[in-house]
């Protein structure tokens, strides 16, 4: 079998056929791939998903993620050293290669993407067979990519911020292979809307302050406490908060029935209307995740980082630092007082709006930059 490029044309342009191997593993491999699927299918070419990993990866995160997250940290940093590394990259890309040769071969792609870092690379069955088909590696870890990142040798790399083209640089990754982005997030995020008409459309009151506490895919962080202390405020304080347990059903359940008859908290459990949601309040308060985050900026929205996952997401916490775009706070206490103040004077929170302008500008045309460089490289 060899390999035959897709034909049709779009203008002067062929349609393409692009590959996506991604991962349902956490929710921001998935927003990524979706982001970028958004902006291929604008220019008229076809997109196909692939979920590589194992699925039993999925629960095993879920856990680490929720109860062992120094665990976590320790995994992360050990196997951050070249040794450890190679050998998790040469086994992870090793895990998932057949499937991948399997999927290459039947689809036939003009540009494959991967959004993951266990899969860096081609399988070398898929270039006996097929020749050379392009990889790109999209890096969703704004600014601290464990190494394994750079270890597979794709065509090129397209990163999101300058700390992650020095760290590509520093691993020996060729000038000529990183292509700056930004960070891909779907369009909806970054189109204004009324808020009010959109609150109301929610069933929130249209003109009351409100918070989103959580957002992460795995319900991970001090969602509990926040709510219980936010729960005492004085009922001339007003505000109305939406709560996202994501996949942590133990968690929605609890809050659900713990604040049923209390209007002030709508729970949320894995939510697909995140981009309405997140225009419709004044504040984000959530574990500093990229996408949580890159999502926040897009609509607009202060961030307020309680938590992250060690070692992948710690510089996260200096990008918010460093960017001004919001605040880092891990003492329950201290994140409820901030809280307070700015449901007593929202005007606080307009000292960030510059800041997240400025980087929203620099980010927006993200997945439209990926696709540019797919269609002058094929072309």
């Amino acid at each position: 079998m060899t390999f035959v490029p897709a034909s049709d044309k779009i203008g002067n342009m062929k349609k393409l056929k692009v590959l996506i191997l991604m991962s349902s593993i956490g929710g921001g491999h998935k927003s990524v791939a979706h982001a970028l699927q958004e902006a291929l299918e604008e220019r008229g070419h076809e997109v196909v998903f692939f979920d590589a990993l194992p699925q039993v990866l999925i629960p095993t995160y879920s856990i680490i993620s929720r109860y062992l997250l120094s665990f976590w940290g320790f995994l992360f940093w050990t196997s951050n050293e070249k040794k450890a590394s190679d050998i998790i990259s040469k086994l992870s890309n090793k895990m998932v290669e057949k499937k991948i040769a399997r999927k290459v071969i039947s689809t036939l792609p003009d540009f494959i993407i991967s959004d993951h870092p266990f899969i860096t690379k081609l399988p070398e069955e898929v270039f006996f067979k097929n020749g050379h088909i392009p990889l790109g590696v999209i890096v969703v870890d704004p600014m601290t990519a464990h190494a394994i990142w750079f270890k597979g040798r794709p065509d090129v790399y397209f990163i999101p911020t300058d700390d992650i083209q020095k760290a590509a640089l520093a691993a020996g990754v060729p000038k000529e292979r990183i292509i700056f982005t930004g960070y891909p997030v779907k369009k909806e995020f970054y189109e204004k809307t009324d808020i009010a008409s959109l609150r109301s459309s929610l069933g929130l009151s249209p003109n009351v302050f409100t918070v989103m506490i959580g957002g992460s895919s795995e319900g991970i962080g001090k969602i509990e406490e926040i709510c219980e202390l936010m729960a005492e405020f004085p009922d001339k304080l007003k505000f109305q908060a939406i709560v996202v347990c994501g996949r942590n059903k133990i968690l929605f359940k609890k809050l659900a029935g713990k604040y049923y008859f209390d209007k002030r908290f709508k729970i949320l459990g894995f939510e697909r209307r995140m981009p309405l949601y997140l225009k419709a309040c004044d504040v984000v308060i959530s574990k500093a995740g990229p996408t949580n985050l890159y999502e926040a900026v897009a609509a607009g929205k202060p961030f307020l980082a309680f938590s992250c996952m060690p070692g992948q997401e710690e510089g996260n916490l200096d990008l918010i630092k460093n960017e001004r775009i919001g605040v880092v706070e891990t003492d329950v206490k201290k994140i409820v007082h901030l809280i307070r103040k700015w449901i007593k004077e929202p005007v606080l929170l307009e000292s960030f709006k510059p800041a997240i302008e400025n980087l929203k500008e620099r980010q927006k045309l993200a997945s439209e930059r990926v696709v540019d460089y797919i269609e002058k490289l094929i072309k």
